[in-house]
């Protein structure tokens, strides 16, 4: 019936909103996303099953972004730290 594809939209859309702003709000909401979207002992399957767009469509950024906040946080020679990525 087109109360029950209404109702479907509506809960598109709002999925939509929630997993976006998860993930705008950065690595520490969209990684607490993830967690939540593993523990069916804990949320609802349909819960779940949404959340767990946040394992693979996350934002991405450059090695170059990395390397320049592991400078500015750590230094230029981070690496010789101990820091080593990869």
């Amino acid at each position: 019936s087109k109360e029950v594809f209404g109702n479907a939209v509506l809960s598109d859309v709002a999925w939509w909103y929630s997993l976006r702003t998860l993930k705008a709000l950065g690595p520490a909401w969209q990684k607490l996303g993830q967690w939540a979207a593993t523990r069916r002992d804990l949320f609802p399957v349909h819960v779940c099953d949404r959340l767990s767009a946040l394992h693979d469509q996350g934002f991405t950024h450059s090695w170059r972004y990395t390397d320049a906040t592991l400078k500015e946080s750590f230094g230029a020679d981070y690496a010789e730290q101990g820091l080593v990525i990869g």
